[in-house]
């Protein structure tokens, strides 16, 4: 074993059948990351590729002359939705979904028709268009739910994920230990595994693999996006052959910041939501203390768990725990 690696072996009685239940749970996030649903038998990205391919071919068959779109709007507009189907952290809301579309129809129409004609006036929304907007909104609304049910997997299955990412650290470090230093194709199949990080020894390195697969990245914002972008589901258990052609990346530091942004406005939004609902719930505590009659504030912090723990309460306490 080389010298700057120690692999640490403790006893533990019951760790092979934790293991096994660990890595179990592995497989079910797995199965469940890639669906839309538990029950679902397709792929979610199947799914979503059908949808939006339905989406494209209504666009080009029935309103493409109609509004004047020229190919490179369809393919713009065709670019949103896949941009959605990889991150949905680019978009704020579906509205902002559906007004980015707009924005292209829109300029389209108004070049086609006369400027003071009705069909030349900007449209705030598809609603007149059902054929469209329909099988769009279907589409954007698996999309963002899809994605938030990736995130909440990955917070249910967190200690799952960190045990298989640890198990297979642990095999690779045997099988190298035993079978000596990986060769260049065996380091170009590695996989991204689901811990991506950026190590504290080495601020501008990317790794993706353990020991098998890392990135030197100077660029702080291309590091700071390439290390979310990659944690991603979809990513995992992929060379980086598999997906170098498949990856996309802001191509300039003014589309970073636009990223950057929505991505912090996200954030801002979900933060809000997070504290609306625990003004909710207190004010809920509070209406159930009224209804019960519970008017002292002693009493009132007690049910609600915020007293300090009186000196009888705590000896009792320490009497029943011993």
């Amino acid at each position: 074993m080389r010298g700057d690696r120690i692999l640490h072996i403790h006893p533990c009685t019951d760790c092979g059948d934790s293991a096994i239940l660990y890595l179990s749970r592995y497989d079910e996030y797995t199965r469940k990351a890639h669906r839309l649903s538990d029950d679902a038998l397709e792929a979610a990205t199947q799914q979503l590729k059908e949808l939006r391919t339905r989406v494209m071919t209504i666009l080009v068959d029935r309103f493409q002359l109609v509004w004047g779109l020229t190919t490179e709007e369809v393919l713009a507009i065709e670019d949103i939705l896949v941009k959605l189907e990889q991150d949905a952290r680019i978009f704020v809301s579906s509205k902002e979904v559906i007004q980015k579309i707009l924005a292209i129809v829109n300029m389209a129409r108004q070049r086609k028709y006369p400027p003071r004609s009705k069909a030349a006036y900007p449209m705030i929304n598809l609603d007149e268009f059902p054929a469209i907007s329909e099988p769009l909104k279907s589409y954007i609304d698996k999309g963002f739910s899809w994605h938030e049910r990736q995130a909440l997997l990955r917070h249910d299955y967190r200690q799952d994920l960190r045990v298989y990412d640890d198990y297979i650290t642990w095999k690779s470090l045997v099988q190298e230990t035993m079978l000596g230093t990986l060769d260049e194709d065996q380091h170009r199949q590695a996989t991204i595994s689901s811990n991506v990080y950026i190590p504290g020894k080495y601020p501008t390195t990317l790794v993706l693999r353990h020991n098998k697969l890392w990135f030197e990245v100077p660029e702080d914002e291309v590091r700071r996006y390439l290390l979310g972008y990659l944690k991603r589901p979809q990513w995992q258990g992929k060379t980086w052959d598999e997906i170098k052609n498949s990856v996309l990346i802001p191509e300039d530091a003014t589309a970073f910041k636009t990223f950057f942004a929505a991505e912090e406005r996200q954030i801002q939004y979900i933060g809000q939501m997070l504290d609306g609902i625990k003004r909710i719930d207190r004010e809920i505590d509070e209406r159930v203390l009224d209804l019960y009659g519970i008017i002292n504030t002693a009493d009132r912090q007690r049910v609600l768990g915020s007293a300090p723990v009186e000196e009888d309460e705590e000896e009792a306490n320490n009497d029943e725990q011993a």
